[in-house]
Formats: C-alpha cells, sequence, structure tokens
C-alpha cells in the first residue's frame, strides 16, 4: 500500500506465490488488466526443448483467473532460439488487443504469440472497458445477437435502423441460432425479397411487432426513435395483443396524452430504461447502438 504495508486484500497477506507445473517461470512484465486485474508476462524453461512465452493471469484479489486458458496461464513454445529467451521489458512486450487478445512480444528469439482471453478485454475496439454500455455490449455479442458493425467495431453511437432492429428484436426473442422463412418481397413495398433484413422484417410484422411505417411500407432506412423502440421492445417480450397500464406522468417530457407514454412508463417499471437524464425519457431523441444494447439485455435478460 503506499504507506509501504502488504495489501492483505491481496493473495495471502499480501503475498502470491504462483506454481506454474513443470515450468521454471521468470516474471518479466505486470500489466493492469482493464478490469483491476493483473497480467504477468514472462518466460519459462520446461523438460522440453525450447523456452516458453508465459502469460499469467490474476484477478484483483490475487487469484488466479481459471477463465484464461482454463487454469490462470498460458505458455506458447517459443521454437526460434533454443539457447535464450525472455520477454522484453519495453512497452509493447506486452499489449491488450481489440477482439479479447493479448500479444506477447520477445526480444532475442524475435518471437510473437497473440493469444486468446476471455471476456475482460473488450470484444471490440471502439467499446473500450471504461465505455458506459461496455458490459451490455460485451453481453449481446456473448449471446451472439450482434457481430458489431465490421472490423472488430461495434459502432456504439451509430443509430439503429428499423432493418437493424428486426435482426436486434427478432433474435433477442429467439435466440443468435434463429433464421426466419426467406423472404417473400409481397408484404412491403419498400423491401424487396434480396433486402438487407427482408426475413427479419417480414418475421417481425407475422408477429404483429409492427405494421410497417404507413402507406404498405416498411420504411427500413429510416432511424428508430425512443418512444417508437418502447412499443417494440414491449410487444416482442409480451407478445402482440400487449397492453401496458395507463400512464401516470413518469417523466417530465412525456405527457399523459403522449401516444406512447403508457409503453415508456412500462419500459421504465420493469427497469428497462431509467431515462435520459434529468427526469426525461426524451422520446424523440435517436436509438443508438449502445443505448440499443442496453434494452435489449434488459429485456430479453441475454
Amino acid at each position: 500500500l503506499p504507506d509501504g504495508s502488504p495489501d492483505l486484500s491481496f493473495g495471502v497477506d499480501g503475498a502470491l506465490v504462483i506454481d506454474l507445473p513443470a515450468h521454471v517461470f521468470k516474471g518479466r512484465k505486470i500489466e493492469e488488466r482493464p478490469d483491476g486485474g493483473l497480467l504477468i508476462s514472462g518466460s519459462a524453461t520446461t523438460a522440453g526443448p525450447n523456452p516458453e512465452l508465459v502469460v499469467v493471469s490474476l484477478h484483483e484479489d490475487g487469484t488466479l483467473d481459471t477463465g484464461f486458458a482454463g487454469q490462470g496461464w498460458v505458455a506458447v513454445d517459443a521454437t526460434a532460439d533454443p539457447l535464450s529467451i525472455w520477454v522484453d521489458l519495453t512497452i509493447g512486450s506486452l499489449a491488450l488487443l481489440p477482439g479479447e487478445r493479448i500479444a506477447v512480444l520477445a526480444r532475442y528469439c524475435n518471437c510473437i504469440a497473440i493469444i486468446q482471453a476471455p471476456d475482460w478485454l473488450p470484444r471490440f475496439a471502439d467499446v473500450p472497458f471504461d465505455h458506459w454500455a461496455h458490459a451490455f455490449v460485451e453481453k449481446l455479442a456473448a449471446a451472439e445477437v450482434t457481430a458489431g458493425c465490421g472490423n472488430e467495431n461495434y459502432c456504439p453511437t451509430a443509430p439503429v435502423t428499423r432493418a437493424q432492429m428486426a435482426v436486434f428484436l427478432e433474435r433477442g426473442m429467439n435466440g443468435s441460432g434463429f433464421n426466419p422463412p426467406p423472404a417473400s418481397g409481397s408484404v412491403f413495398l419498400d423491401v424487396a425479397a434480396n433486402d438487407f433484413a427482408a426475413e427479419f422484417i417480414e418475421q417481425l410484422y407475422a408477429d404483429g411487432i409492427t405494421s410497417g411505417c404507413g402507406n404498405n411500407n416498411y420504411c427500413p432506412d429510416e432511424i428508430v426513435s425512443r418512444d417508437q423502440m418502447a412499443v417494440f421492445l414491449l410487444r416482442a417480450k409480451y407478445g402482440s395483443g400487449y397492453s401496458p397500464p395507463a400512464p401516470t406522468g413518469a417523466f417530465g417530457d412525456i405527457p399523459l396524452n403522449h401516444w406512447a407514454a403508457a409503453w415508456i412508463e412500462q419500459l421504465a417499471a420493469e427497469s428497462i430504461t431509467a431515462g435520459c437524464g434529468g427526469g426525461n425519457y426524451c422520446p424523440d431523441a435517436e436509438v443508438t447502438r449502445d443505448q440499443m444494447a442496453v434494452f435489449l439485455v434488459r429485456a430479453f435478460a441475454l
């Protein structure tokens, strides 16, 4: 601790002995994990012919993170130099990468290893650990409801279109493996059979969750607003025949005669949303992809 006394919450009385069976381990660098745990990188000699790159993963209290490589540590065989290997102490010898990966560099053998890590590393480059919706985006991805927007990104601030929403809702309701029947292209005038998400849009219609945006159209490229999302979510959760209780005036910007007041208040009553701050809900604001992650995870307990 800063005053020089042992941190009794770490290991045993502030000290930790790490035993790696059949390995003589030399730790070279300690890196803090995004969640407060520790990564220790270094080298090891074994009974085999080659030295190894080693990474040990610890929780904040010093216990081994057994979710990492199934045992809390991983060793990667390094064959370039059978005489001497150690992980460089300079910057870059241990790096956290997008896509839940760790890069480990060894200096003298010119070796680098990329190691897959568990979910305490950000899955997406643009949703780091300190992003307000990080946990929800990770859960949505873990449930395989989304794979992001490409290039190891999630695009958290991008608005959600009505076409994207159809995919989100149907997979939220039915699971990641759900594939609706092929689209006919005859349900909405503006959704052809080979359009993006056409089969999900037509399934959303078949489930009674949407009737489109009027005049036999669905408006797939329009952005979903927060009041519309309240209706869509609750219908997806409870079925097309669901009707929420009468509103009481829970949000300052939602008058009792607002067309979606009852739906919005029910969404809040179920702790799916707390509004947008200051006692408001911001019904006309666009739903962004990070907000969508929160809505879906809470609504469907993903």
